[in-house]
Parts: structure tokens; sequence; C-alpha cells
């Protein structure tokens, strides 16, 4: 009796140590996206003037300006804008899991082009992206929802090959949940490179190549996640990237045509 009771007080003091770790190391978690946010808050006011101010002052310059100061003014509005977009992903990712998941019938088409039409206004050549989805509505949260497609058509309009940009969107259903797919014909992922790039600031190539801060499927990822689900990479059949978006809750699902 008195072993069976010493166990007992052991295992308990156990799970009160465990516990108070845990919470230890969530009160660090919620600190760290505290002080993110507010970071990623005051910097998007500064780099948006910024970002402001080069360009009226590119659209001002004199016609006999020399190509290194044309050159100079380029540069300041690429790199306001990389750090702009930045800001703005490092604000999205630690802000998913801050505000409460509300399930609605969100009508996909209608997210689309929401996302589309915020590309066109920051880069107009996405005008020549190409983006087919299906006519169907489904129950998830609008915000993450918009927030996925957004990073996954950004992507595939980044990546892009030589020919015409072309994302295509399906929605199906299995015997556990719902999948939504993002297939573009850009440049891909190579099979061993597809874990690393689903981790925070994890990137492929440079900043001269591609901007970004390699937050995009970070972002999907933690989403997937936050409804029950997974994120899957792999080669599409156009030839690119496939994204594959698994939300496993049990009250998800899709309504309406899967077919473009």
């Amino acid at each position: 009796m008195e072993k069976l009771e010493s166990t007992t007080v052991a295992w308990q003091a156990e799970r009160a140590a465990w516990q108070a770790e845990r919470a230890e190391l969530i009160r660090q978690r919620d600190q760290l996206d505290s002080f993110c946010q507010r970071l990623a808050h005051d910097f998007k006011g500064a780099v948006h003037n910024i970002a402001m101010l080069a360009e009226m002052l590119a659209a001002d310059l004199p016609a006999d300006s020399s190509e290194e100061f044309r050159f100079g003014f380029d540069l300041l509005q690429r790199a306001s804008y990389v750090v702009s977009h930045t800001v703005s992903n490092l604000r999205a990712y630690v802000s998913i899991d801050r505000r409460p998941l509300r399930r609605g019938r969100v009508p996909l088409r209608r997210v689309v082009a929401d996302v589309l039409d915020e590309m066109i206004s920051q880069q107009p050549d996405c005008a020549e992206f190409i983006v087919t989805a299906p006519d169907a509505t489904l129950l998830t949260d609008h915000d993450d929802l918009r927030a996925v497609l957004l990073q996954l058509l950004d992507n595939a309009y980044k990546f892009r090959g030589e020919a015409t940009p072309r994302a295509m969107i399906r929605v199906d259903r299995d015997s556990t949940g719902l999948c939504l797919e993002v297939a573009d014909n850009g440049i891909g992922i190579e099979p061993q490179y597809r874990e690393r790039v689903l981790e925070p600031f994890e990137r492929l190539h440079s900043r001269d190549e591609y901007p970004g801060a390699g937050l995009g499927l970070a972002i999907c990822q933690r989403v997937a996640l936050r409804h029950g689900g997974r994120l899957e990479l792999a080669t599409s059949e156009l030839g690119g990237l496939a994204a594959r978006l698994w939300l496993t809750s049990p009250d998800t699902s899709a309504h309406g045509s899967t077919t473009p």
C-alpha cells in the first residue's frame, strides 16, 4: 500500500512538473507571438510611407536623370515592396492562432477573385495570370481560406516558368474530409526539399532571384494544422507544384460543382 501511494505521489509530481513546463512554453510562445505582432505593426506603417514616398519621387524624376539615379529609385521601390510583403506575411503567420475559428459557407470563386484583385493591385503584371476554380461553396473559415489562396497563388505566379503562368484549383472530398488543391505550371519544388520549405523562413532561392521571406508555405501549413489537417506538396499535372491542403475537421464540407 505504501509503495502504491509512493508511486502515485511521484506520478503526480511528474505530471505537475510537465504541466508547469508546458504552461511556461505556451507563455513564451504567446509572448513571442505578441512581440512579432507589435513589431510587424510598427514596421508596416513606416514601410508603407517609404514606399509611397519612393513612388511619388520616381514619378517626378526629371527626364534627364542619370541611369544610376533611376536605378537607385527602382532599387528603393523594390526593397520597400519586399519588406512590406515580409511584414504582412509575418503578421499573417503569428495571427493565425490568435483569433477564433469561424466556419461559414464561403464561395470559392469569390475568394479567388478577391485574391487576384489584390495581387494585380500590387503587381499589375499579374493580370496575365490564368486561374481556374470550381463553382464550389466551402464550409470553412473565410479568412483562413483567403490566407491560403493568397499564399499559394502568389507563389504560383512568383515561381513561374517561361510559359504563361497558370494555376488550377480543385476541391475533393474523401472519408477524412476536404482537400483543396492548387496546381501550377511553375518551376516546382524537388521532392527532397518539400518538407524543409514548410518551416518558417526557409528559402530555396536567393532574394535576387525571387523576393520573399519564406513564410508563404509555413502560413498554409499552420492553417492546415489549425483545422486538424495537413499540407502536402507534389508535382502537378501542369508540370509545376501541386499544393494540397487537407482539412479533416468533422464539420468541414464542400457543396456544389467541383469542375471549373
